[in-house]
């Protein structure tokens, strides 16, 4: 009886142990940034673009990733649903999802500046509007599947987490946001000012992208990417 290989399969054992590498690199390479287009891909892995075509398709007959839009996710990433019982499961389990990015504020610092650049709490109108709660232990899985399933909402989260961070060690040294009667120390106040304009800029972006992601879910649209808390459903 002759062996039946994948297409792409190298034969000899040097080979197949470049194929292991490559293969592991690009499967977490779409774990850690979601859906990802071939130059990105590349980038990421440094792998020559007709390596990697080789080592998509070889992953692809494996049944591991799919393309989708010009992008490539990993099965697991993508939900489809034999039944709509397990529809029902994903979609409550994003309910759930949407009390822990509602908990967002608890996990942003809050550095409200003294003049002219009001940052109020994220999403507290959207969440009195539609009258949910908050889970603040929701929140890691939620930031799982924002970066698994829309990793251009995780970029802004990342960029909001820094520049507030930037911004907490220009205040929190003495400068005038901590004290406004104190000593202005050798901090710049445009420096900082700019910082909050730019703090402003993001949250408000950020704002805009989980409220859309959040009216989705609401208006019967399941989360993508995935977390350790994912129901564990068949996928079709």
């Amino acid at each position: 009886m002759t062996r039946r290989y994948p297409r792409n399969f190298p034969l000899k054992r040097s080979g197949f142990k470049k194929l292991a590498e490559d293969c592991k690199n690009i499967l977490r390479v779409l774990e850690e940034n979601g859906p990802c287009g071939n130059r990105k891909l590349r980038e990421k892995t440094n792998i020559h673009r007709g390596t990697i075509d080789r080592r998509l398709s070889f992953l692809k007959d494996l049944g591991l990733v799919v393309r989708e839009n010009r992008k490539w996710t990993l099965i697991a990433h993508r939900k489809t649903y034999k039944n709509i019982e397990e529809y029902k499961i994903q979609l409550g389990h994003g309910k759930e999802l949407i009390k822990g990015i509602f908990a967002i504020n608890e996990y942003l610092p809050q550095f409200l500046p003294v003049h002219d650049f009001p940052m109020s709490d994220l999403l507290i109108g959207e969440r009195k509007k539609l009258k949910l709660g908050v889970r603040p232990e929701m929140w890691p899985y939620a930031l799982q599947h924002l970066q698994t399933g829309y990793p251009t909402v995780f970029k802004l989260f990342e960029q909001c987490v820094t520049v507030l961070e930037k911004l907490g060690d220009k205040v929190g040294t003495g400068g005038i946001h901590e004290n406004s009667m104190g000593p202005q120390l050798d901090l710049e106040e445009e420096q900082i000012r700019k910082l909050e304009i730019e703090a402003f800029e993001i949250r408000n972006a950020l704002e805009e992208q989980l409220i859309e992601l959040i009216l989705k879910v609401v208006n019967r649209e399941p989360f993508k990417g995935s977390c350790a808390l994912c129901p564990k459903v068949e996928i079709g």
